[in-house]
């Protein structure tokens, strides 16, 4: 049996602590960054994809012996990325109900919110800020525990293979998250913040069934926020 994981297109934000977390809880298993295209999958156990086209992840698909190589293809919610291709991925040929692929989606990583949220601040009381709109964010460490887990699991026989999505616990809207980190930099600050009607769009997940799957809880989305939001502002 090889023992090399394949990890392609890490976000940057976290791929230091997702390559620790995964070491951690798989010391003896070799991890193997790479870029796509990927040339070869020599060795390899399992690739965890974060590639955004579902071209590419049927490229990935393609090149791995799903028999026996699985393929999680991981994905994180965005407010200008659409995930919506991927829904008809299912009707591949490729995908047969042998294959060993899951698709994991994940809420919108909250340290790319954080330049967004500072200039709301710099902008305070000069104009409305969605407050009807709700979504979920998902810290680093959040993301690479889950990632983790995941990965270990199937790694020790678990076939849960199939689509699934990670949602923290709570929800908020682009007001009470640029509210809640103001409220840590600038208090004064929060009372200018003018909550508006907003789209009412509801972007929100549901974590139910991974979290019967693979027994991995949502941790409340404030969880390790700040401290990320302090490291931003240096």
């Amino acid at each position: 049996m090889s023992d090399r994981i394949y990890i392609v297109n890490p976000p940057p934000e976290a791929r230091e602590e997702l390559l620790t977390a995964i070491r951690a809880l798989l010391p003896r298993i070799e991890c193997v960054e790479v870029e796509h295209p990927v040339n070869v999958l020599d060795g390899a156990q399992l690739v965890i994809s974060f590639v955004t086209q579902v071209e590419d992840f049927l490229a990935l698909c393609r090149q791995a012996d799903l028999q026996n190589v699985g393929v999680i293809q991981a994905r994180l919610q965005s407010f200008s990325l659409s995930n919506d291709e991927f829904d008809d991925v299912w009707e591949s040929p490729l995908l047969d109900d042998s294959a060993r692929v899951m698709l994991l989606d994940f809420p919108m990583l909250a340290v790319r919110l954080f330049p967004d949220v500072m200039r709301e601040i710099e902008l305070a009381g000069t104009r409305e800020l969605d407050d009807s709109s709700f979504f979920n964010i998902v810290t680093v460490p959040d993301l690479s525990r889950v990632c983790a887990s995941v990965i270990a699991q199937l790694l020790s026989g678990g076939e849960n293979w199939g689509r699934y999505t990670y949602a923290s616990g709570g929800k908020v809207t682009w007001h009470r998250l640029t509210a809640y980190l103001c409220d840590d930099k600038c208090e004064k600050t929060t009372d200018q913040l003018v909550a508006g009607a907003g789209l009412g769009v509801d972007r929100t997940l549901d974590g139910t069934a991974l979290k019967f799957a693979f027994g991995i809880k949502p941790k409340p989305w404030r969880v390790g926020l700040l401290d990320r939001w302090r490291a931003f502002l240096g």
